[in-house]
């Protein structure tokens, strides 16, 4: 009797040490399965209120609004015109933002690259999310010559939703990396 008495305790035992377990693995499994659904960077907003969309600001304001610490970016009016850029873009591009004649940022583009960023942009602008790894796309410098740019781009949205700036943020690609390392 006694071995009988000792055989439930442990098919109890066992039964509620299984169920415990495969709780505990549906849940583990159940919150990666929400994890992998919910990608955080959709879920990333850059909101500004109506006045600070009118302001001019600084670099550091621009990096923290769109979580840019290390790459060139520009910030970009709805009409195209450049209302920021960042200064290593302007010393190479030589842009300057004369508030009287707005530079219109497609004049910059390779003529054989526009088609491919202006299908991108018609793209963008229907639905305004951020888009990454857009390129190579070659930006005229100064001189004359091209660099060639992987661009993201990342709307600015107001209190009301509307999309008033986006950021375009360049990562240079035209030296490979192992020419890089050759020259130090």
């Amino acid at each position: 009797m006694a071995s009988l008495f000792t055989n439930r305790k442990m098919f109890v035992i066992a039964t509620c040490m299984f169920l415990i377990t495969m709780s505990s693995v549906l849940f583990i499994v159940g919150e990666e399965k929400i994890a992998h659904e919910i990608d955080h960077t959709h879920l990333q907003a850059f909101i500004l209120q109506h006045e600070e969309a009118e302001t001019s600001h600084d670099e550091q304001f621009y990096r923290d609004l769109i979580d840019n610490r290390d790459d060139e970016f520009a910030i970009i009016n709805t009409d195209r015109s450049i209302k920021y850029i960042s200064p290593k873009l302007e010393e190479i591009h030589h842009i300057t933002l004369d508030t009287n004649q707005p530079l219109n940022v497609l004049t910059l583009i390779h003529p054989k690259d526009l088609t491919q960023l202006a299908n991108t942009l018609m793209d963008y602008n229907k639905d305004p999310k951020k888009r990454s790894g857009i390129g190579p796309i070659r930006v005229q410098t100064s001189s004359g010559t091209y660099i060639d740019y992987l661009i993201t781009l990342i709307p600015v949205f107001d209190e009301e939703g509307e999309k008033v700036l986006s950021a375009v943020v360049v990562k240079d690609i035209s030296t490979p990396l192992g020419e890089q390392l050759q020259t130090r």
